[in-house]
């Protein structure tokens, strides 16, 4: 399969990316912009260290779609204010941190899995209404702004750090909450 970016250039695109079976993508330089990124069945985004944001989505509604291999290498994955409602569809592979900072709603279509932060700024972070899919953090949720869960939601959510708030809110009339510990700072918990 073909290796792309080899020589550690800059790894931007103002509309989407896709990364077709058999294909790398390397994100070698500290910062990737993409409009949306949607990894093939057989694919491979092998993430930058440092933010990969994306700005945009798919003609189909969707900002990120997994169906190959997302290595966070310890990186953030940033939704960018830019994006209207959108959806997302994670995959089996992890990120290491999110950043949800859209404005609008981020809709999960698959169940997520985040290996370490989740951090949302602005805009409504979960799975829709009525919808099933689970939430799982190994670190810490930081919401300063938006919302976190839509109260209709019937997945678990699972962090396993600390939730702190200092804005926004956190909506526990979802599915099952599990917690490592909760801090409100001066957010809403409903």
């Amino acid at each position: 399969g073909a290796t792309v970016n080899t020589n550690n250039q800059p790894c931007k695109a103002e509309g989407d990316v896709t990364i077709n079976d058999g294909a790398t993508l390397l994100g070698t330089a500290s910062v990737c912009e993409f409009g949306s990124l949607t990894i093939a069945s057989g694919g491979t985004y092998s993430a930058t260290s440092g933010t990969t944001t994306l700005k945009g989505e798919t003609s189909g509604g969707s900002t990120y779609v997994n169906d190959g291999t997302f290595t966070h290498n310890n990186g953030t994955l940033l939704l960018h204010a830019d994006i209207p409602d959108t959806q997302v569809y994670a995959g089996s592979s992890s990120l290491y941190n999110l950043t949800s900072s859209t404005g609008n709603n981020v809709w999960l279509k698959e169940n997520i899995t985040i290996a370490n932060d989740l951090t949302i700024t602005s805009g409504t972070f979960g799975s829709g209404g009525g919808n099933d899919k689970a939430v799982t953090v190994h670190g810490n949720v930081f919401i300063s702004g938006g919302e976190f869960g839509n109260g209709s939601e019937t997945g678990a959510y699972t962090v396993k750090g600390l939730v702190t708030l200092t804005g926004g809110t956190f909506d526990l009339s979802s599915g099952t909450i599990n917690l490592g510990g909760i801090r409100n700072a001066g957010g809403t918990i409903s």
